[in-house]
């Protein structure tokens, strides 16, 4: 479960609370990636609150931030190098995931109890909440980029630009993958109840 509020936590950071006028202070300054970095720390830590008394999830999170801003920061400058965006951006998460995994299982093998609570039973460790949150952020934004990455490079129109298309997110699309997502999870979760 831990390493699904990180996960979390690295989606919002990444996608939902990464406007283009922070994109772009982080190509500009270190700064602007040492704020979106401090951004994910205060996610992690919220969602991690049962846990962030003790040393170990505080441990975990800032090497999970120091390898987020490292990643971050060489991505920039590749990509301020060569006109390439998506390799750069995969390689990226795929980083943010491997260090969210080690981090996350660091955390695990400490053993931590949680109260024995309704909330913490019904909610917090109920990984279908959590599994459908991190779906949500990744039909909606996640997939929009690399559609967008896409389109940039392959398209007739990027062809004539060089690539240099804009990117507006589509909220109507990501509306509808989230809205497919919802009937398809809503769906399994019916049968997964009845089967049981």
């Amino acid at each position: 479960m831990i390493i699904l509020y990180l996960i979390l936590a690295h989606l919002i950071t990444d996608f939902v609370l990464q406007p283009l006028k922070l994109i772009e202070w982080k190509i500009q300054s270190w700064k602007g990636v040492l704020f979106h970095v401090m951004v994910f720390v205060i996610l992690s830590l919220f969602f991690l609150m049962p846990y962030a008394h003790h040393w170990q999830t505080w441990v975990a999170v800032i090497f999970i931030a120091g390898v987020h801003f490292i990643s971050d920061q060489a991505k920039i400058n590749i990509e301020l190098r060569k006109d390439t965006k998506l390799g750069p951006f995969l390689i990226d998460q795929g980083i943010h995931l491997i260090s969210i995994v080690a981090g996350g299982y660091f955390i695990m093998m400490q053993n931590f109890t949680l109260p024995d609570t309704w909330f913490y039973e019904n909610i917090y460790l109920n990984e279908n909440i959590w599994v459908f949150l991190i779906l949500i952020i990744f039909f909606g934004y996640v997939i929009d980029i690399i559609i967008y990455e896409y389109h940039r490079k392959h398209s007739l129109i990027g062809k004539i630009t060089g690539g240099k298309l804009p990117f507006h997110k589509n909220y109507t699309k990501m509306l509808q993958r989230i809205a497919v997502l919802s009937i398809v999870y809503i769906l399994y979760m019916v049968l997964w109840v009845y089967l049981k």
